[in-house]
């Protein structure tokens, strides 16, 4: 959840990271970067709410600007799933 209380970040089994409004209820953007993870398995918010780092079974993390909506870093060396 966002720092505001307005935003919760979720990831799936479809290798996307959802940002959900929670005032509506409603899917807000859909992040596409994981490939062939079969799944986002953690999500992280900075404390200011600018940013998401999402990790899943691709065993990369992927760093989300989470205003603009795109993927500003990806950091690979994981050997197994970043859960």
């Amino acid at each position: 959840v966002t720092p505001d209380g307005l935003r919760a970040v979720s990831g799936a089994v479809h290798d996307k990271v959802q940002v959900w409004h929670l005032g509506t209820g409603k899917c807000t953007a859909t992040l596409e970067g994981h490939e062939n993870a079969f799944g986002v398995w953690a999500v992280a918010v900075s404390p200011d709410g600018s940013w998401v780092v999402s990790g899943g079974g691709d065993e990369k993390l992927l760093v989300w600007d989470l205003q603009a909506g795109v993927c500003t870093g990806t950091l690979c060396g994981h050997s197994n799933d970043v859960k």
